[in-house]
């Protein structure tokens, strides 16, 4: 990698373009719709902690990587004084690593996915949803004075913000070929 190549254009492959002026080089518009959603799934291999390593099989692309988190059901005597913000699933998550081929390798904190994630929503609302879809708050000051933490699992769904994707659908970029990259998420 020469010293002048940013993570951003190892990310996302093809030629600079001046996109400000339309012409007939930078209008131009899909034929055939290439997106397919192929919904690789892949266990973490220690549920208790640690680091869990994924790596992205070639030939497929990719677009956003989602880490699925379950809280069992507690009982009413393990759930008392317990509670869980919303966006809990992001606070699981210590550290990412992620390297795109033959480049350096990067880190993000769970925070900073978070605030990634957030910052390149288009809403207010869209961004309340991320946090939402992140975990929902659930505890002893949820509506009813019951303790939802004892009313089921809790789930939380968390998109990791790497360079290639945006959990938006607005701007959201074309596939990124899975053969030139391996990501690792550890938790």
């Amino acid at each position: 990698m020469s010293s002048s190549a940013s993570a951003q254009a190892l990310a996302r492959s093809g030629e600079s373009v001046d996109l400000y002026y339309y012409d007939h080089e930078t209008s131009k518009k899909q034929v055939w719709p290439t997106t397919v959603n192929t919904k690789y799934v892949q266990q973490f291999n220690n549920l208790s902690g640690g680091s869990s390593v994924f790596t992205i099989p070639p030939q497929q692309g990719m677009q956003d990587v989602v880490c699925t988190f379950v809280l069992p059901e507690l009982s009413d005597g393990d759930a008392n004084g317990l509670a869980l913000n919303r966006g809990w699933g992001y606070q699981l998550i210590n550290r990412v690593s992620f390297r795109y081929g033959g480049s350096s390798q990067y880190f993000l904190s769970g925070a900073q996915i978070l605030q990634n994630a957030v910052r390149r929503q288009p809403s207010r609302e869209a961004a309340g949803d991320i946090l939402t879809l992140g975990g929902q708050a659930a505890g002893l000051l949820a509506v009813g004075g019951t303790n939802t933490l004892t009313s089921g699992s809790q789930y939380a769904s968390v998109v990791l913000t790497l360079p290639h994707a945006t959990p938006s659908g607005v701007g959201k970029a074309h596939p990124f070929p899975s053969d030139l990259n391996i990501a690792a998420c550890a938790a």
